[in-house]
């Protein structure tokens, strides 16, 4: 009931937005093109939300050892059997190291399509895909690689660590269908 609220709340203020720069464009259509700000702005508060739930969820144990609130416990937590998750799964991780792959040939694509726009004569997005495009896909394929390197070398290795959690989920289930 309160996303519905704040979904027809928002609808119509993001409709006033919409009017508002209507009006600063002087009734042209090219307004709309601004609706990227308004998807930005509330992209940005969302992600900073979702950060200090997780930072919480984590705080109160994560995957494995979570225990909800409980302001009532003199210990502050609710003391209940942990049940035992699988771990992530490796396939989803090979998944996401291929991003590098992708991200790589999208950077190296963008001379080729600016090289068609100067061609063409299209200088405008020629100057903006040179001045903003590339560099900022250039640097987001940087910190992907940084950040993949800083997860294989730190603390074992991502695939060390999930290949662990794999073996212990696998002796667990052989477990479980012992008995």
């Amino acid at each position: 009931m309160l996303c519905s609220t704040f979904t027809v709340i928002f609808g119509v203020l993001a409709g006033l937005f919409i009017d508002l720069a209507r009006n600063l464009c002087h009734g042209s259509d090219y307004a709309y093109r601004f609706i990227f700000l308004w998807i930005t702005v509330f992209s940005a508060i969302s992600a900073i939300f979702t950060i200090k739930v997780y930072r919480e969820w984590y705080r109160l144990g994560g995957d494995k050892h979570f225990h909800p609130p409980a302001p009532w416990s003199p210990s502050g937590i609710e003391e209940m059997p942990t049940v035992p998750v699988v771990g992530p799964q490796t396939r989803w991780l090979n998944i996401s190291f291929m991003l590098d792959g992708i991200m790589g040939l999208s950077a190296l694509s963008i001379p080729v399509l600016m090289w068609w726009m100067y061609s063409k004569q299209h200088m405008f997005a020629f100057k903006w895909y040179g001045l903003a495009v590339l560099p900022l896909c250039i640097a987001g394929w940087l910190c992907w690689m940084v950040l993949k390197q800083k997860n294989s070398h730190g603390r074992g290795g991502c695939e060390n660590r999930f290949a662990v959690a794999q073996r212990h989920s696998a002796s667990r289930h052989a477990d479980y269908s012992r008995q």
